[in-house]
């Protein structure tokens, strides 16, 4: 073996040698013979007395240098070279470097093309478990590829790689071999049974209402084995009785995880409390705990241009902790005059995601457009939102909430005559509410400065202060309201303390044991003695 692999050596040194030979620089002679000469591509005729010069190769970003000096990648041009004979070398790695001599005229715009050929050899494995999945340089390879390289040489760059394969059940294997151009280098892989471990027993969540279902109303226990072996999961309560017991069956892989919605053995969603769950496999035992809190709450939030909220208006409280929101809205805008009469004004569509990382923090974000208007305004808004509760009385919670946001609209001024807030510019306010088991009732008022005004002759400020409303008389079903008055002041206008009213409704609904909501809603934008806007549509957000 020693013997064979000697000889291989030996003839890649061979080759090497020859081929660095042929394309080494210092070898060159003053007076170069005509077969190391490029030929040209083509040549094209240009002003007299100038030189150019462009080069292609077969793959892109190769190092040009000419006359040993670097001078970019290809495919590239050069202008301004001097005519008469070059040297011209292109590098790339992984592939065989060329050096030639190239010969350039005046008034002429020479290109050459290069051929470059790959510096690669081959890997051949062999000792390979059925099923094993095998990573090149941390690569996975397709499985007709896996198929492959167990059964015929498989191509690799020159120089070292890393070969590792994983199979469930055996110990990973991992080797390092360098690969010779044009030659195969065999590798044997030796892999070794696992020994059976389980570790990571954690649980997703620390508490959760199961009323909620799908995502939301669930909690996920996961953890990792090494070898096939049987477990059995028990979750108990704090007497330390049994309430749900999952057996798994035999593992095939590595992660493991077990998904509880709250229920019992029997179908029934288990009481508020503290469980434990345990698992057991071989001689491993380990333990996790979460909560079933029938008090935790998530709020369905309309996309505010304050954050969540109310219709337009930020509410005080926050969606959840650790829940995000995605949604779309459309809606049909019509507008009518004092005069009468009355017409299609756009078609806003709204795209908003949001996110509660912690209890006291959200932010959103919301993408739309207006369309049907001639130039179809986009607008992109974020906000964030600070917020704090204390308990009042058995199941009321007194909100406070700060807030910031920040939002721009392309290319038209909307909704004439001007002067109320339509989700340009900065803005900052607060919110008060009280939130109860199916009732909420808040106020919020905000400052917002428009410092994209495009409408020159109105205001640059809106003072906008509202109340908001819902009303939820089942768990998947709830009644929203809201008025607020807007207040125009700054730029050339004049102030207007009674600019614009703002009011609304919708309703909003839970789809089946999902986390989806469909939302319905109408709302209507009065200027005082002139224009107002009326709105209706629909919508669909979704928790986890």
């Amino acid at each position: 073996m020693k013997s064979y692999r000697h000889l291989l050596i030996c003839i890649w040194l061979v080759f090497a040698a020859a081929e660095g030979k042929a394309l080494s620089e210092n070898d060159m002679p003053n007076n170069p013979s005509p077969q190391i000469y490029l030929s040209a591509e083509r040549i094209v005729i240009i002003e007299e007395y100038k030189t150019s010069l462009s080069i292609r190769t077969n793959t892109q970003d190769a190092a040009v240098y000419i006359d040993g000096t670097y001078r970019g990648q290809t495919p590239c041009s050069f202008t301004n070279i001097a005519p008469g004979v070059h040297s011209l070398k292109i590098v790339k790695r992984g592939y065989e470097s060329k050096s030639f001599f190239i010969n350039l005229n005046a008034g002429q715009n020479t290109s050459f093309y290069i051929e470059l050929e790959k510096t690669s050899g081959f890997i051949l494995l062999s000792g390979v478990p059925d099923g094993s999945a095998v990573y090149i340089d941390g690569e996975a390879l397709s499985f007709s590829s896996r198929t492959l390289i167990t059964q015929m040489p498989f191509e690799a760059d020159e120089g070292y790689h890393t070969v590792s394969v994983r199979k469930f059940g055996y110990n990973d294997f991992t080797s390092r071999v360098y690969v010779m151009r044009r030659l195969v280098a065999p590798l044997e892989v030796r892999m070794t049974k696992a020994q059976f471990s389980l570790s990571g027993f954690a649980v997703s969540k620390e508490r959760f209402n199961p009323s909620y279902g799908g995502q939301l109303g669930s909690c996920t226990f996961s953890f990792r084995v090494t070898a096939p072996e049987n477990a059995i999961l028990v979750i108990t309560d704090v007497s330390g009785k049994a309430v749900r017991t999952y057996r798994f069956p035999q593992f095939t892989t590595w992660d493991q995880r077990f998904t509880w919605d709250g229920t019992d053995d029997a179908g029934e969603i288990a009481a508020d409390g503290v469980y434990t769950a345990t698992i057991s496999a071989a001689s491993y035992v380990q333990t996790a705990r979460t909560k079933i809190d029938s008090s935790l709450v998530y709020r369905i939030p309309d996309a505010s241009k304050s954050g969540g909220g109310i219709g337009t208006l930020a509410a005080a409280y926050t969606t959840g902790e650790h829940a995000s929101v995605i949604g779309i809205e459309a809606f049909s805008t019509f507008t009518s005059g004092r005069s009468g009469g009355t017409s299609l004004y756009a078609i806003p569509i709204n795209i908003f995601f949001g996110i509660t990382p912690v209890p006291w923090f959200e932010c959103m974000f919301s993408f739309g457009i207006h369309a049907g208007m001639e130039e179809v305004p986009i607008s992109l808004n974020a906000s964030m939102k600070f917020g704090s509760s204390t308990k009042i009385g058995q199941n009321g919670r007194a909100c406070f909430a700060g807030f910031m946001r920040f939002g721009y609209t392309t290319n038209s001024a909307l909704y004439e005559p001007f002067g109320a807030d339509t989700g340009n510019g900065f803005g900052t306010g607060f919110a008060f509410g009280i939130d109860g088991k199916k009732t909420y009732a808040g106020m919020s008022s905000e400052y917002v400065y428009d410092f994209f005004r495009k409408n020159p002759n109105g205001n640059d400020s809106v003072w906008k202060n509202g109340t908001a409303f819902e009303f939820r008389p089942v768990s998947f079903m709830t009644f929203k309201a809201w008025c607020a008055l807007h207040s125009s002041f700054g730029g050339n206008a004049g102030t207007d303390w009674f600019r614009a009213i703002d009011t609304g409704g919708g309703i909003t609904w839970k789809l089946g044991s999902s986390s989806a909501f469909f939302n319905l809603r109408g709302s209507a934008l009065i200027y005082m003695q002139d224009k107002t806007y009326f709105s209706s549509g629909i919508g669909l957000t979704y928790l986890f």
